[in-house]
């Protein structure tokens, strides 16, 4: 019987209470709801849902990411210096699979997120539902486009992981990280040359190998420079025995002899994984290399002298025998003097 607020029982008001138990055996695993009906004279009477989530395994069948990698690499761009092709751009997909996140539960919103090393940071993703014939034991594909961003090197490491979060397991910080390297980019940024001041970027004042007796043949032969050819014995007549200017952030700006321990691969530009095909493999050269330059006098007045100022690292300039760590420098004025030594 029902009791009033004084203590009084009040039998024509009675009220049931009961208990319902569920074996463990019969609860699905993840989620499960309860609902008791009474019916009475064939009408139910029906009560409040009650919902649970089952997890028997729980943290011990933990998140985790299965074959992470970056792929689809497409390069963009092209910048032809001393026979390399450099690239100012590029796009690629990261992939992987993320195991155990439907187990036995899984996550609303967008609890996928990326972490990424030297390319653009994808967009955060949800959880697709289980469609019909999928249950707990299936793994997510994630699918994350990205682009280059800021200085890409020959030894950079670009690189992509992944953030999961989970109401029940412990969440996942940068797991399953992917990464790949020997991108040849062109320094997007590169201080400008002039008619007198050479940053060893770019070649618009570079010419070929040649003696260059006039001021006709100087003109003339600043045309004949082409920064496509490969500086190679069976190069193009004038490229055949030229520097390397490499033309990377990395490198900041320097000539270097194609075969130096700093030069990517000591010179085989082809064995780079992520280059534009068809590069030059330089680490078997010998003999002597050159680099020529125009300078002219473009103030409309006779000048008189010329400073020449180098920065240079375990190099020296001498007129002695060429070695690894010397290097000749001579200047000429066509129809005025021969190659006149300067150290």
């Amino acid at each position: 019987s029902a009791v009033d607020g004084n203590g009084a029982t009040w039998p024509n008001f009675k009220h049931r209470s009961a208990k319902y138990k569920i074996e463990a055996d019969d609860q699905n695993k993840g989620w499960n709801y309860l609902r008791v009906i009474h019916t009475v004279s064939s009408v139910n009477y029906a009560s409040n849902y009650i919902e649970w989530v089952n997890d028997p395994e729980g943290s011990a069948v933990a998140l985790a990411v299965s074959n992470p990698r970056i792929e689809d690499i497409v390069l963009g761009g092209s910048v032809f210096v001393s026979g390399l092709e450099y690239n100012t751009s590029f796009t690629a997909n990261y992939k992987a699979l993320i195991d155990n996140i439907y187990r036995n539960v899984y996550p609303d919103g967008t609890p996928v997120s990326f972490s990424v090393t030297s390319v653009t940071n994808p967009s955060v993703q949800s959880v697709p539902a289980l469609e019909d014939g999928e249950n707990y034991t299936k793994s997510m594909p994630v699918t994350g486009a990205v682009a280059s961003s800021g200085v890409i090197n020959p030894s950079t490491s670009i690189a992509v992981g992944l953030n999961v979060t989970h109401p029940l397991k412990a969440n996942l910080t940068n797991s399953g990280s992917a990464s790949q390297t020997g991108f040849l980019f062109y320094d997007g940024t590169p201080p400008t040359s002039t008619n007198l001041s050479e940053t060893f970027i770019e070649e618009s004042r570079r010419i070929a190998s040649g003696s260059y007796n006039t001021q006709a043949s100087v003109t003339n032969g600043a045309a004949t420079w082409n920064s496509q050819n490969h500086m190679t014995a069976s190069g193009a007549t004038g490229h055949e025995d030229g520097l390397l200017q490499l033309a990377t952030a990395e490198y900041n700006g320097r000539l270097y002899s194609p075969v130096n321990s700093v030069v990517p691969n000591s010179g085989d530009i082809s064995a780079l994984a992520n280059a534009a095909s068809g590069q030059p493999d330089y680490s078997g050269i010998t003999g002597t290399r050159t680099y020529f330059r125009k300078i002219q006098n473009t103030s409309g007045v006779p000048i008189n002298d010329l400073k020449i100022t180098t920065t240079k690292g375990s190099t020296s300039f001498t007129n002695s025998s060429l070695g690894t760590n010397n290097v000749h420098l001579y200047i000429k004025a066509p129809d005025a003097s021969g190659w006149m030594d300067i150290s």
